[in-house]
C-alpha cells in the first residue's frame, strides 16, 4: 500500500462494472387504416389521371384496332380498362375514407357552414364557376370545345398515318364478310394468305383472330392480300359522263321548187307520208325561211337521257303550187297553213 502510494500506481479494484441492461423491444405500430386509404386514394388518383391524358392522346378506335397502335406497351383497350378500373377503385376507396373520418368530415363542415355564412361572394362565384364549365362543355364554348378540337385533331393525325381499313373495324369481320368487302373471292383470299404464311384455313374467322396468330396488326392481313390482289379494297369512284341523247329542237326551213314545179317538201312528204305540210310557207320561187319542229341529235349529261340542240328541216306546202289531191291535199289541209312569221 505504501509502496503503491510511492511509486503512485493506480490502484486496481477487484469490483467488475454491471452488464448493460437489454434493450426493451420496439414496439410495431399497428395498422392504420385511415393512412392506408389515404395513400390508395392518392395512387389510384394519379394513376387515373395519367391513363385520362394517355386516352386524350390516343387515336380513334377503328384506327387503333386496324394498326394494333400501342403506347408503354398497352393498346387502347389496356389503356381504356386501366383508366376505368382506377376511377371504380377511387370512387370506392374515397367512399371508405369517408366512412372512417366521418366524424371528423362532419365537424369540418359545420365549422365551415358557419363560416360560410359570412362568404356569400365566394359561394356565389364557386357556384357560377361550376356552371359555367358545365355549360361550356355541354355546348363547347371556348376554352373548353377548344380542348375538344385539339382532340379530335389528334385523332385525325394517326387516322393520316394509319392505313385506311375497307370498312370501320375489319377486325371484326370474318373471311369471307371480308372477301366481300375488298371484292375478292374467298378462295382468292385463302390463297393469298396461306401463300403469305397465314393461317386461314378457316373462313369463319375474324380478320384480327387470323393477324394474332401471326403476331402482326389486322392491316398487315389486307397488306398481304394486296400483294397478289392489288385491286383489293381498292376505292370505287363514281362520277358524271358524258352521253349522246337524243333532243327535240326547232330548226330553220326552206322550200326549193325544182324544174319540174315539186317543191322539196313534196318531194319529202312522199317518204314521210304523215309529215304535215303546215310548217313553212314558201313563194314557189325561191329559198323561203320557215320555223318547224325537227327532231336532232345533241350532247348530253347523264346515262342515257340527254338534252341537246338540235338541227331540223322545217318542211311546208308551197302556196303559190295549186292543191293535188293525189297527193292527199285538201282545202282542210289548206287551211291549216299558217302566215309567215308564226310558230306552229
Amino acid at each position: 500500500m505504501i509502496a503503491d502510494q510511492v511509486t503512485g500506481a493506480p490502484e486496481t479494484s477487484t469490483e467488475t462494472a454491471p452488464a448493460s441492461a437489454p434493450k426493451p423491444a420496439a414496439k410495431r405500430r399497428p395498422f392504420s387504416a385511415r393512412g392506408f386509404t389515404s395513400l390508395l386514394l392518392t395512387a389510384s388518383f394519379l394513376v387515373m389521371s395519367f391513363s385520362g391524358a394517355i386516352l386524350y392522346l390516343t387515336p380513334r378506335g377503328r384506327v387503333a384496332n386496324w394498326t394494333d397502335w400501342t403506347l408503354i406497351g398497352l393498346d387502347k383497350d389496356q389503356w381504356s380498362a386501366v383508366h376505368v378500373n382506377n376511377s371504380i377503385l377511387f370512387v370506392a376507396v374515397a367512399a371508405v375514407h369517408l366512412a372512417l373520418n366521418w366524424s371528423m368530415f362532419v365537424g369540418y363542415l359545420k365549422k365551415k357552414a358557419v363560416a360560410g355564412l359570412h362568404m356569400r361572394k365566394e359561394l356565389g362565384l364557386a357556384a357560377v364557376l361550376a356552371a359555367a364549365v358545365m355549360a361550356g362543355a355541354i355546348y363547347e364554348l371556348p376554352p373548353f370545345g377548344t380542348v375538344m378540337a385539339w382532340n379530335e385533331q389528334i385523332k385525325d393525325y394517326w387516322e393520316q398515318r394509319a392505313a385506311a381499313a375497307p370498312v370501320p373495324h375489319s377486325e371484326e369481320l370474318t373471311l369471307t364478310e371480308f372477301a366481300g368487302q375488298i371484292r375478292l373471292s374467298v378462295d382468292q383470299v385463302t390463297e393469298s394468305l396461306l401463300a403469305e404464311g397465314f393461317e386461314a384455313d378457316d373462313a369463319t374467322a375474324t380478320v384480327g383472330q387470323i393477324a394474332q396468330q401471326k403476331g402482326v396488326a389486322p392491316s398487315a392481313v389486307l397488306a398481304a392480300i394486296r400483294k397478289h390482289h392489288p385491286e383489293a379494297g381498292a376505292p370505287t369512284g363514281g362520277g358524271r359522263g358524258m352521253g349522246r341523247g337524243m333532243g327535240m329542237g326547232r330548226g330553220m326551213g326552206g322550200n326549193f321548187e325544182g324544174a319540174g314545179g315539186v317543191s322539196c317538201p313534196d318531194a319529202h312528204r312522199d317518204t314521210h307520208p304523215d309529215t304535215s305540210d303546215a310548217f313553212a310557207p314558201g313563194n314557189g320561187e325561191n329559198e323561203q325561211p320557215g320555223f318547224g319542229p325537227g327532231l336532232g341529235r345533241g350532247m348530253g349529261q347523264g346515262r342515257g337521257m340527254g338534252m341537246g340542240m338540235g338541227r331540223g328541216m322545217g318542211m311546208g306546202r308551197d302556196p303559190g303550187r295549186p292543191m293535188n289531191p293525189e297527193a292527199g291535199e285538201s282545202p282542210a289541209r289548206e287551211s291549216a297553213v299558217e302566215e309567215p312569221g308564226q310558230e306552229p
